[in-house]
C-alpha cells in the first residue's frame, strides 16, 4: 500500500523518459538491475516492491540516470525534509566518504612505497644475474665434474617419473664407479643430494600428499556453487522487529556473487556490485552465503542488522515475531 511519500517520485517523468528512447520495462530492468515490476511500480506508485522509501529513491534516481535525465529531478522536494535525505541515505553517504578516504590513503601508501619496490626488484635482478655469472664460471672450471653430476640428476629425475619404489633402484644401478678416494668423493656427495631431492619430488606427487580443497573453497569455484556450501553460518536476528522475515535486503560493499537461500531451500543467486542492493523474497529462516568476508549491510524485518565482528561468509536470519 502507497502512502504520501510514495507520491515523491515523479513516475510520469520516468515513464515519458522511458517511451522516449522506446525502451519495454523488462529492457530497462535489465539494464539497471531490478525487476520490471518494479520499473512500473516507479512510474505508477507505490512502495510494497522496496524495502524502504529511501531504497525506492535511490532506485528512481539510479532509472533516471540510465536513461540520462537529472536523478534529482524525479524525486519531489518536501517542506521539512532535513534536506531530502533520509536517516538511511545519509549514513549510506557517510559509509561511502569513509570508503573513498581509505582508498585515497591506500593509494597514497603504495605510491609512496613504489620507489623502494623498484630499488628491491633491481637488487634482486642483479642478485641473479650475479649468481648466473658465478655458476658459468664455476662450470668452465668443473667441467667433468658437472657432466656427471647433471647425469646423474637426469637419471633421477627419470626415475621419479616412473614411480617412487623405482627411484631407488634406478639410483642404485646407476650409481658410478668409485675410480678413487679424490675422485669418489665429490661423487658420493652429489649423489647423496640427488637422491635427497629425489625423495622429496616423489613424495610430494604422490596421492597421500596431495591435499583435497576444503568445503569452502569448492564452495567459492562459480557462483552457483555458493548455494552448496556447508558453512553453519553466524546466527543474526532483529532486536526491534517490525516487518515480518518474508524479505531480506543486501548490499555488499565489494563487488561479488551472494547466494540467499529460504525456508523452502529455494536458492536466489545474486552477482552485485559494490554498494548495490537487492531484495529477495520467501519464507524464513534465511541463510546468505557470499562469496567474499567483508562486511555487507542486510536489512531485515525492518531494520539494518549488525554484522558480526569476526569475518564469515554465511550468515543466518532467523525471524523473530514483532511485539
Amino acid at each position: 500500500m502507497s502512502t504520501p511519500n510514495s507520491d515523491r517520485v515523479r513516475g510520469e517523468l520516468l515513464r515519458q523518459w522511458r517511451l522516449a528512447q522506446e525502451l519495454e520495462p523488462g529492457a530497462l530492468a535489465r539494464r539497471v538491475n531490478l525487476s520490471a515490476a518494479q520499473i512500473q511500480q516507479l512510474e505508477s506508485g507505490g512502495s510494497s516492491l522496496f524495502y524502504s522509501e529511501a531504497i525506492k529513491y535511490n532506485a528512481a534516481r539510479k532509472v533516471a540516470a540510465a536513461l540520462g535525465g537529472d536523478p534529482d529531478s524525479v524525486i519531489r522536494s518536501m517542506a521539512g525534509d532535513e534536506g531530502g535525505q533520509s536517516i538511511e541515505q545519509m549514513s549510506l553517504q557517510v559509509l561511502d566518504d569513509l570508503i573513498q578516504l581509505s582508498e585515497q590513503r591506500k593509494k597514497a601508501q603504495q605510491e609512496s612505497s613504489s620507489n623502494g619496490w623498484h630499488f628491491f626488484r633491481l637488487l634482486m635482478w642483479l642478485t641473479f644475474l650475479a649468481s648466473l655469472a658465478w655458476g658459468a664460471f664455476w662450470l668452465t672450471q668443473h667441467t667433468d665434474l658437472a657432466k656427471r653430476w647433471l647425469s646423474l640428476l637426469k637419471t633421477q629425475l627419470a626415475a621419479v617419473t616412473a614411480g617412487p619404489a623405482s627411484a631407488a633402484v634406478v639410483a642404485e644401478a646407476s650409481a658410478p664407479p668409485a675410480a678413487s678416494p679424490e675422485a669418489s668423493a665429490p661423487a658420493d656427495s652429489a649423489s647423496l643430494a640427488i637422491a635427497s631431492l629425489a625423495g622429496a619430488m616423489a613424495a610430494s606427487s604422490s596421492p597421500a600428499s596431495t591435499s583435497p580443497l576444503s568445503a569452502t573453497q569448492v564452495a567459492l569455484s562459480s557462483p552457483e556453487a555458493l548455494c552448496q556450501s556447508t558453512e553453519q553460518g553466524t546466527l543474526l536476528t532483529s532486536k526491534i522487529p517490525s516487518k515480518a522475515g518474508d524479505m531480506v535486503y543486501i548490499v555488499p560493499l565489494k563487488a561479488g556473487s551472494v547466494c540467499a537461500k529460504d525456508g523452502t531451500g529455494k536458492s536466489t543467486v545474486l552477482t552485485l556490485q559494490a554498494k548495490e542492493g537487492r531484495s529477495v523474497y520467501g519464507p524464513p529462516p534465511w541463510r546468505l552465503y557470499f562469496e567474499h568476508a567483508d562486511q555487507a549491510q542486510v536489512y531485515f524485518q525492518g531494520e539494518r542488522l549488525r554484522w558480526p565482528e569476526l569475518p564469515t561468509r554465511a550468515i543466518v536470519l532467523r525471524e523473530v515475531k514483532p511485539q
